[in-house]
């Protein structure tokens, strides 16, 4: 079979038989570890006939009304948000990625801003109507320009930055992730939380297992 790129045409004469494969790998580990927990959770969730991907898919959360700020509001800003100043994709994808030290400078509202717009813009989902979500986003801003230090609550409906708390946060934000010291150097540090009882009930364990990394409100 013709490898690579651009248009392949086939050659003349019946295929060539390649031999089978064998090579001589280095085992990642000494021995394999079993974690039976893992394939519970796995078959707690999974959907194994029609009606179950049916009643899944006709599941609905019953929404939330939302509740006017009792501090300040701050509209999102994107006067930033310039997608061409990324560059290449392999220049974004070798900046993006974990790391441990931070430039302990703030970042300004508008970036902020454009993560917040981007990372809950939706995706179509076949269990969730347009518009519907699970999550909520709640964020502690530590060195935001344009933002006073404190709690917060993105309300993406709105499209705006509601105060819940002013005051410092640094120490917070590393209580809050299990006491480790990196993240109280974070400009902002963002959660996500979920109404876990209402998801459990319309959705069953596979709508915890959808979202494996949500904490419960």
């Amino acid at each position: 079979m013709p490898a690579g790129l651009g248009p392949a045409s086939p050659e003349d004469g019946p295929p060539k038989i390649v031999d089978r494969i064998e090579l001589r790998v280095r085992p990642l580990s000494r021995g394999e570890t079993e974690y039976p927990e893992i394939w519970q959770l796995h078959r707690a969730s999974s959907l194994s006939d029609r009606n179950e991907v049916r009643d899944w898919v006709e599941s609905r959360m019953v929404q939330h009304q939302n509740v006017d700020p009792s501090g300040a509001v701050f509209p999102v800003d994107l006067k930033e948000a310039d997608g061409s100043r990324l560059g290449k994709l392999g220049d974004v994808i070798l900046q993006r990625g974990s790391t441990r030290r931070f430039a302990r400078v703030p970042v300004g509202f508008s970036q902020l801003s454009s993560i917040l717009r981007a990372s809950t813009a939706g995706l179509p989902l076949d269990y969730l109507p347009a518009g519907e979500r699970l999550i909520d986003v709640y964020l502690l801003a530590n060195a935001v320009e344009g933002l006073p230090t404190g709690s917060y609550f993105f309300n993406r409906d709105r499209e705006r930055v509601e105060q819940l708390k002013e005051g410092e946060t640094k120490r917070m934000s590393a209580y809050l992730c299990l006491e480790q010291p990196l993240f109280g150097d974070a400009s902002a540090m963002l959660f996500l939380m979920t109404r876990l009882q209402e998801v459990l009930e319309r959705f069953g364990n596979r709508g915890c297992t959808a979202w494996p990394s949500l904490k419960e409100e």
